[in-house]
Parts: C-alpha cells; structure tokens; sequence
C-alpha cells in the first residue's frame, strides 16, 4: 500500500481557518518566542500553531487572542471542543 503524507502547513492553514470560526477569538498570535524564532529562524514561520507530528500522533499548540469582555476558559473550552469535533470529521 502507498503512503500518504500531510503537509504541515496544510494542517497550519485548516486550524488557523477553523480557529477563526470560534466565537471570541480575535486572532492566533505567534506570541513573543513565536516572533523571536522567525526573527532567528530562516524557516518560515507559521504564526501561533505549532505542529508536532509523531508517527501516528498529531500534537497541535495554538496561541490565540481571546477578544475583550470574554470569558477566556469558556472560549478555549469552545475551541477545543469545535477543533476536536471538526478534525475528527
């Protein structure tokens, strides 16, 4: 059998667009060691999604920016819950 591959920033592009269907998130943010690495770095970048691929085990880090007058944990609970549904789909 033949083997497919993902790119990772094929995987930065879907969860940065599904992290902006999420109500109170204003955007993802690299975050300060985010843009130290692109300052440092010669590889590109992608801004607040870490991906770290392990065999058959996908860890994905995101840093966002929660719009003001939310309730942070309730938002990152809706992330989570909206990203997971959706990656199982």
């Amino acid at each position: 059998m033949g083997e497919i591959h993902i790119s990772t920033n094929a995987i930065h592009s879907i969860f940065d667009h599904l992290t902006q269907q999420v109500y109170g998130i204003k955007s993802i943010s690299p975050g300060i060691i985010g843009n130290i690495a692109k300052i440092i770095s010669a590889k590109s970048f992608y801004r607040g999604v870490d991906i770290k691929i392990d065999h058959s085990i996908v860890m994905i880090q995101l840093s966002v920016i929660v719009e003001y007058g939310c309730k942070m944990h309730l938002v990152c609970r809706e992330l989570q819950n909206y990203l997971q549904k959706k990656w199982k789909n």
